[in-house]
């Protein structure tokens, strides 16, 4: 009964996901799990009968033991580094904060890129001898780049234009980085990142590697009902991010 619980309860989270925020990036994981679980529950009900009493052979139960063990590892590892990285802050008075664009932030909603906006502002605000970086190619819904869509948002919450600095070629993270190096002199300097809480430790990562040598964080929250997939589709990111050497 457990596993078709399980399985609806996916099921309906997809839904959610899918197609009340609109989140395209990883949304059919939960449309997978919702699956696997079903067909566990059909396999413990048809099948699950007929071997009861059976017990598995040592070396399939050593193989799923030890399949089982290694991916908990890995996984709670990895979730350990992206919780600790969640938590973290940056020091005050920095020389620059950078604004990465929404693409490659997990396929963001409308609210989570003003809460990393609202984010930006508050910092900005406490420490007025900061300047922003705001890092975006062209948006195609929008008609516009993301870095002047983040430039007007910044001047109608009362920052000064002379505080902030434009990027308009960049379409992912690495992008993002590389070309606002030269303007925030992020290897010579410290520089805030302003990103999704859940996603802290991958952009740190990722700034690091590309020669920012004290790249800070600055995180922020995001729709609470959302932290499931974009913690568990962050883990996957990262994951991948390791196994491919990025």
């Amino acid at each position: 009964m457990l596993w078709i619980i399980i399985s609806i309860v996916c099921g309906i989270y997809y839904i959610l996901v899918r197609y009340v925020a609109q989140s395209q990036q990883l949304t059919g994981i939960w449309l997978i799990l919702a699956v696997l679980f079903f067909v566990l529950f059909l396999w413990r009900w048809h099948v699950g009968r007929a071997q009861r009493g059976k017990p598995l052979s040592l070396r399939v139960r050593t193989f799923l033991i030890t399949t089982a063990a290694l991916f908990l590892i890995m996984t709670g590892v990895v979730a350990g580094r992206i919780l600790v990285s969640m938590w973290s802050s940056a020091p005050q008075q920095l020389p620059y904060i950078l604004l990465l664009n929404q693409g490659d932030i997990a396929a963001e909603t409308e609210a989570e890129w003003e809460m990393r906006l609202d984010t930006a502002i508050r910092y900005l605000q406490a420490n007025e001898s900061t300047r922003v970086v705001v890092s975006g190619g062209w948006d195609m819904a929008r008609g516009s780049s993301e870095a002047h869509l983040m430039y007007a948002y910044l001047l109608e919450n009362g920052i000064s234009g002379k505080r902030i600095y434009w990027e308009i070629r960049s379409e992912t993270t690495k992008q993002n980085l590389d070309l606002a190096r030269p303007l925030t002199e992020g290897d010579r300097h410290p520089v805030g990142i302003v990103a999704s809480d859940y996603s802290m430790y991958r952009i740190l990562r990722t700034a690091r590697n590309q020669g920012y040598t004290q790249a800070e964080a600055i995180p922020c929250g995001t729709t609470p009902w959302l932290y499931p997939h974009r913690f568990v589709q962050e883990i996957l990111q990262v994951l991948y991010d390791k196994f491919f050497g990025i």
